[in-house]
């Protein structure tokens, strides 16, 4: 069921927002079928079908978005007994290489050298010829260009938190999922390393898991925000 739910959601378009090593440029999309009520209990698993609950990775991403929807004011629950199964995937899309040419200017001398020179002079004595050689200084300046090709390669890194009726999926047996909440981000920079990337994501998303953005939103972090650090369990809540 999880991998039906999500199939067309992992094609969302990964482009349009950028991660550098001091700024983090996110793009987050929030959408919800009706004014939430934040007071809901949840259970939260993850969507990708080769993950399990006991990965490292999605535990460590599990206890930001914990972190982000208790302080919103939803709790934790058993399974059977949750009012909603939030749903999370998270990876990076495949690297976007790029190329672009410049050039530089190559320094050499030019001019300069050495010239001959002949005259003759005609005088009482009869006829004169002097020889000798010159030479010219020479100018220091550029002599040419010289070309370069560049590389630059980017990742998209997207997280993706779907929230569904948990009482209405175990009625059905999983056959009718209603969703309640989903919330998208997304950024794209030249880091592939997701666990530095994923605490910056969240905080950027973290007012409007369970809202509605209305559109695709810019947000735009600094990797030592308070806020980000809070995600991160390393300061109070700002």
């Amino acid at each position: 069921m999880k991998a039906s739910l999500f199939a067309a959601v992992l094609g969302i378009a990964l482009a349009a927002a950028g991660c550098g090593e001091k700024l983090c440029h996110v793009e987050v999309d929030a959408i919800s079928r009706n004014p939430v009520a934040l007071s809901q209990t949840y259970h939260l698993v993850p969507a990708m079908r080769d993950v399990s609950e006991q990965s490292l990775q999605f535990q460590e991403y599990a206890g930001y978005i914990h972190r982000v929807l208790q302080d919103k004011g939803f709790s934790v629950a058993d399974p059977n007994e949750a009012e909603l199964l939030v749903l999370v995937s998270y990876g990076l899309g495949a690297p976007q290489t790029s190329y672009s040419t410049f050039t530089t200017p190559i320094y050499g001398w030019t001019g300069g050298g050495t010239r001959t020179y002949s005259e003759t002079t005609r005088g009482p004595d009869g006829t004169s010829r002097v020889t000798g050689t010159v030479t010219d200084a020479g100018r220091y300046g550029v002599v040419g260009a010289e070309s370069h090709l560049t590389t630059h390669t980017t990742y998209p890194r997207y997280l993706f938190l779907g929230a569904y009726d948990a009482r209405r999926l175990r009625q059905s047996n999983g056959q009718d999922p209603v969703e309640v909440w989903n919330t998208a981000v997304v950024s794209t920079g030249s880091s592939d390393d997701l666990r530095a990337v994923m605490p910056i994501m969240i905080a950027a998303a973290a007012d409007y898991f369970g809202g509605n953005t209305g559109s695709k939103i810019k947000k735009t972090m600094f990797p030592g925000n308070r806020k980000v650090k809070w995600v991160k369990g390393e300061s109070p809540a700002p």
